[in-house]
């Protein structure tokens, strides 16, 4: 296609994304594109020292819209299978009922969102059509592309979940995503996984924070997954907590697994984790588009100041060069694409805990 049918077709997938309330993926885009991309140029054979400020061509503005529809959306589906999978796969031996509610500290209730399998699969085979009719959309050799968008507009509209479209909400999902990432990590390792309530309490439902907040916090009945390896100091994992850092300040930390005893003195005295006292703290960065660098340089800093007492990960659906550039220079665990189409990076990320487990277990 020539770089006026790319635009035409580019603003179309915007507005399709604007009457279906996802606007913001759009918007998250547009950033990207604003700012630009580095090219670093050749001089003789050689790169140049020199670093140069380049646009996106409109073929290539088209294609970072596409892919991310498919990171978002089509992905979102394929996470709630995978998150749909697990809760029944608990259900089997326990009560865990098969939804989750995201509740806001400021709320006085907060929505079930419900994983049901047989109406998830009728959409994900919806978005994988989606994903093929976007391909299409992606080469030289579309044809009618106005077909296309109407074939895409109506597949869109069968599979966006309507208490799965805002970014917050697709954000808290991919959150779930990775804490069960690392939950089946730990049961590779030979844990034994329960799920409580803040008061300590057997629970069959699971309800987390929409943004971190304090870990002894009894407002809503927050879940926490109890991690018990044989002969071994139990564990807890958390979604969303504000934790203590080594300059007395308290950051967010998106995932977190630390010590049971800490989790208990943090309930029973009214206090924030201490660093120190954390096997593991995970930053989990959703995005639509490319990584900026300054996430993962505020990563860097994060890290450095909380020193936990095992590792600390950058885990995001996205992708950057440069973000995995920086993190990769000062040796950082990280792991991006992070998305149930990618599974050589699942598997990968999910050892990379594993292998946290197993450490546990030796050093124990």
């Amino acid at each position: 296609m020539d770089e006026h049918n790319c635009g035409t077709i580019y603003d179309e997938l915007v507005e399709i994304l604007n009457q279906l309330e996802l606007g913001w993926i759009a918007e998250q885009v547009e950033e990207i594109l604003t700012a630009g991309k580095t090219v670093e140029e050749m001089v003789m054979g050689r790169k140049s020292p020199d670093l140069k400020l380049a646009y996106y061509s409109p073929q290539e503005q088209l294609s970072m819209l596409i892919d991310a529809i498919d990171r978002t959306v089509i992905s979102g589906v394929e996470m709630e299978q995978e998150i749909a999978a697990l809760l029944d796969n608990q259900g089997l031996t326990t009560d865990l009922k098969s939804e989750i509610c995201w509740h806001s500290t400021l709320a006085q209730t907060g929505e079930f969102v419900k994983f049901y399998q047989p109406e998830i699969l009728e959409r994900l085979a919806a978005a994988e059509q989606v994903r093929k009719t976007l391909g299409k959309l992606r080469v030289n050799s579309a044809k009618n592309p106005p077909s296309l968008l109407t074939e895409i507009k109506g597949n869109l509209e069968a599979i966006v979940n309507p208490n799965l479209r805002r970014y917050q909400q697709l954000r808290n999902l991919f959150n779930c995503y990775i804490f069960n990432i690392l939950v089946t990590g730990a049961k590779n390792e030979g844990g034994k996984v329960s799920y409580k309530d803040v008061t300590k309490q057997a629970t069959d439902r699971l309800i987390f924070r929409q943004r971190p907040g304090k870990i002894y916090e009894q407002i809503q009945p927050y879940t926490h997954g109890l991690i018990e390896f044989a002969n071994k100091p139990p564990l807890e994992i958390h979604i969303g907590v504000k934790v203590h850092g080594r300059l007395r300040v308290l950051y967010d930390c998106d995932i977190c697994v630390l010590y049971k005893m800490e989790a208990d003195a943090c309930r029973n005295n009214g206090r924030e984790p201490r660093a120190s006292r954390i096997l593991l703290g995970v930053n989990c960065e959703y995005s639509a588009s490319q990584l900026q660098p300054e996430v993962a340089q505020a990563f860097l800093s994060l890290a450095s100041e909380l020193r936990v007492a095992g590792d600390c990960y950058f885990v995001s659906n996205s992708v950057s060069e440069v973000a995995g550039k920086l993190l990769a220079s000062r040796k950082r665990k990280w792991e991006c694409g992070i998305i149930p189409g990618d599974v050589n990076n699942v598997h990968r990320l999910m050892y990379g805990f594993q292998t946290i487990f197993k450490d546990f277990q030796a050093k124990s």
